[in-house]
C-alpha cells in the first residue's frame, strides 16, 4: 500500500515543482494560487481515495483539502474562474463529508472504548486508523498490548505505512514552497530520501538523496529572480 500510494502523492508534487521551476518568474498571483489551489485539491484526492479503499487516515484527507480552501479563500470572487468556482464547491462538499466521516468515527471510538470485548476493541482500533490521528490516541497502544501476534503485526504495519506517507506528503510540500529556505530545502531532501527508502521506493530515495544541491539552488535562484523582479518594479 504505502509504496503505490507514495508514488501517487509524489507525481502531482513533482509536476507542480517542475511547472514552479519553470514559469516561477512568468506566472501572476491568481495563476499561482489557481495551480497550487489544484495541486492541494490533487493531494486531498489521493488521500480520499486511500480513505474510501482502504479505511485510513481520514485527517490528511482534511489537512490538503483545508490548505485547498484557504488558498481558494485568499482569492479575490472576481478573479476565481469556472474552473476555480467549481473547485470550491466539490473541495467544500468532500470535506464536508470527510467530516461527517470522522463525526461517526469518533462516536464509534468512544462508544467501545471502555469494552474488553475483542469485537468491540477491533472496532475501536479500525475508527483510530480511519481517523489517521494515531499519535494522540492512547487506545491504539492499549489495543496493541492486548490483540493477537498477527492483529498486532498488521495494525503495526498500517501504523507505519500512515506515518510513512505522511512523511512523505509533508516533506514534499516543503519542498514545493518558493520561498522555502535553501538550507532547510537541503535537510527536507535528505529526510525525504529517507523517507522513500523506508517505504521501498528506492529509486525516489536515489533522486532526492543525489539532489540537495540541486534543490538549494533552485530556492536560491527562485529568491534572487524574485528580488530582481521587485526592484525592477520598484525603479519603473
Amino acid at each position: 500500500m504505502v509504496g503505490r500510494n507514495g508514488f501517487q502523492v509524489e507525481h502531482p508534487i513533482q509536476r507542480f515543482r517542475d511547472d514552479l521551476r519553470q514559469h516561477k518568474n512568468d506566472w501572476s498571483s491568481i495563476e499561482y494560487r489557481k495551480r497550487l489551489a489544484f495541486h492541494y485539491y490533487n493531494l486531498g484526492f489521493i488521500f480520499n481515495e486511500l480513505l474510501r479503499k482502504h479505511k485510513v487516515d481520514s485527517q490528511s484527507v482534511v489537512q490538503w483539502r483545508v490548505k485547498c480552501q484557504v488558498v481558494l479563500n485568499e482569492t479575490p470572487q472576481h478573479q476565481k474562474t469556472k474552473d476555480l468556482l467549481k473547485l470550491s464547491e466539490d473541495n467544500e462538499r468532500t470535506l464536508n463529508e470527510v467530516e461527517r466521516v470522522q463525526d461517526q468515527l469518533r462516536a464509534v471510538r468512544d462508544a467501545y472504548k471502555n469494552s474488553s470485548k475483542e469485537i468491540d476493541v477491533r472496532k475501536v482500533a479500525a475508527s483510530i486508523l480511519a481517523l489517521g490521528d494515531v499519535a494522540e490516541d492512547v487506545a491504539i497502544t492499549e489495543y496493541l498490548s492486548g490483540c493477537g501476534s498477527d492483529d498486532k503485526k498488521r495494525v503495526e504495519r498500517t501504523l507505519r505505512n500512515i506515518t510513512l506517507l505522511k512523511a512523505i506528503a509533508f516533506l514534499e510540500d516543503c519542498l514545493s514552497d518558493p520561498d522555502c529556505n535553501p538550507i532547510s530545502a537541503g535537510i527536507h531532501s535528505f529526510s525525504l530520501s529517507k523517507a522513500y527508502y523506508a517505504a521501498g521506493i528506492s529509486n525516489l530515495g536515489k533522486r532526492f538523496q543525489n539532489t540537495s544541491g540541486h534543490i538549494m539552488k533552485t530556492c536560491l535562484s527562485f529568491k534572487d529572480n524574485n528580488t530582481d523582479g521587485k526592484q525592477k518594479s520598484e525603479e519603473s
